[in-house]
């Protein structure tokens, strides 16, 4: 990041901020240096911090690209406690687990989350495209995109 706010074009703005499960202008980064390799401070908000931000309460989002390295996880549980989940009508998740993010005994509560975007909150799987894996416990790395469509902005209950 490090870049300032700024406006790309008429109808596109930069926001220095990331999407995460909580609000803080004080997040340390990077957890494990994967991809940055100087300490950073970021400042994070959830969806609905960044709708409210930008006056989209309760408005719909047609796409939302989500790559954020292994805390993917917490965001999607926060955009389904929040109810944010039914306001999208499709999801890019870029999904990673690394060698020590998330923690492996967390694996089984990940794949449930993951699971429950099928048969809960109904959402169709239209693309998986996994990445080159690494199954050496000490490189271990897992990774790979998977796209959605709401179902429920498909097939609305009839009046």
């Amino acid at each position: 990041m490090g870049k300032p706010d700024y406006q790309r074009s008429k109808n596109s703005w930069f926001y220095n901020l990331g999407l995460s499960s909580y609000n803080t202008d004080k997040h340390r980064a990077p957890v494990d240096g994967l991809y940055v390799k100087k300490t950073q401070i970021w400042k994070l908000r959830t969806l609905t911090s960044i709708k409210k931000m930008l006056g989209h309460t309760g408005k719909a989002i047609d796409v939302l690209k989500m790559d954020i390295e292994g805390f993917e996880w917490k965001v999607l549980d926060n955009l389904m406690e929040t109810g944010e989940l039914k306001l999208l009508r499709q999801f890019l998740l870029e999904f990673h687990l690394f060698p020590r993010f998330p923690p492996m005994h967390d694996y089984v509560k990940l794949y449930k989350s993951y699971t429950k975007l099928r048969e809960e909150h109904r959402f169709l799987e239209f693309s998986v495209s996994p990445h080159e894996q690494t199954l050496v416990k000490e490189r271990f790395n897992v990774q790979g995109d998977s796209q959605f469509v709401n179902s429920l902005f498909l097939y609305p209950s009839s009046p």
